[in-house]
């Protein structure tokens, strides 16, 4: 009994975290399969013509796309995954930052007035300042 509980546990965690990432997850081993057939012809190639010149540099071409591959990967699907759990729990340190990002670009002093004055407003202002210095 425990453990079919388990294993639905662990089944229904699975679920949940691939549920997001599917798409990103089955887009990437497509890319590293598609990246390892073709690094198996040049090996196949390599055999054939007993070329080593650029073996070193095939591997290293290889890895480097590879990880090239994760890297766009965790870019793409896993930081706005991360950004929407944060908005979503309400993780305040997060949001700060986020807020403190969007919130410094010079309009400070206008967003902690109660009210913003009307373009009309300001003329009327301007024009009795202006009467008042006069007399």
């Amino acid at each position: 009994m425990l453990k079919s509980f388990l294993k639905l546990t662990a089944f229904v965690w699975i679920a949940k975290a691939l549920k997001p990432r599917w798409r990103g997850l089955l887009l990437l081993f497509g890319s590293i399969l598609a990246i390892l057939a073709a690094h198996n012809e040049y090996l196949s190639y390599v055999v054939i013509t007993q070329d080593h010149a650029y073996l070193m540099a095939s591997y290293w071409l290889k890895y480097a796309v590879v990880l090239l591959a994760l890297l766009i990967y965790l870019i793409f699907q896993e930081a706005p995954l991360r950004r929407l759990k944060a908005v979503a729990e309400g993780n305040d340190n997060m949001l700060r930052n986020l807020d403190t990002k969007k919130a410094a670009d010079g309009f400070d002093f206008l967003r902690e007035k109660k009210q913003l004055k009307t373009h009309g407003e300001q003329l009327l202002d301007n024009s009795e300042a202006s009467r008042i210095s006069r007399a």
